[in-house]
């Protein structure tokens, strides 16, 4: 069972990942853009994007990988994900990343990021 709690900002909402989140994980996978500096190549269907889904979902649960869905809470429009990952806790080690739909982000700031007034304030 996913047991990783809700977090809440003024603007957003942290929650746990659900399969029926594919379709919306798929956007951003498949955008070249949102991947170019990640390390894998764009999913090219959404199959893909639900075996991702199904192998991140399992490692939540071992606890070998923590990661949210980000959710405009307004809207309640998933924005992205963010985690961590590659963890070792008997070092007191992860590393963390995160991936935003630019269609859907720039709406939510002031349309220039290096203002900072971006939701990557609030994640």
């Amino acid at each position: 069972m996913n047991c990783l709690p809700v977090i809440e900002t003024e603007r957003l909402r942290l929650r746990p990942l659900h399969m029926e989140d594919g379709p919306h994980v798929f956007a951003i996978f498949s955008d070249e853009h949102v991947l170019r500096h990640y390390g894998m190549e764009p999913h090219r269907t959404l199959e893909e994007t639900e075996q991702m889904l199904t192998h991140m979902l399992a490692q939540i649960e071992t606890g070998a990988v923590i990661r949210f869905a980000i959710e405009h809470r307004e809207s309640k429009a998933l924005i992205g994900t963010i985690g961590f990952h590659n963890r070792a806790p008997s070092h007191r080690r992860a590393e963390i990343s995160y991936e935003l739909r630019p269609e859907l982000v720039c709406g939510l700031c002031d349309g220039s990021p290096s203002r900072g007034t971006s939701v990557c304030c609030d994640v």
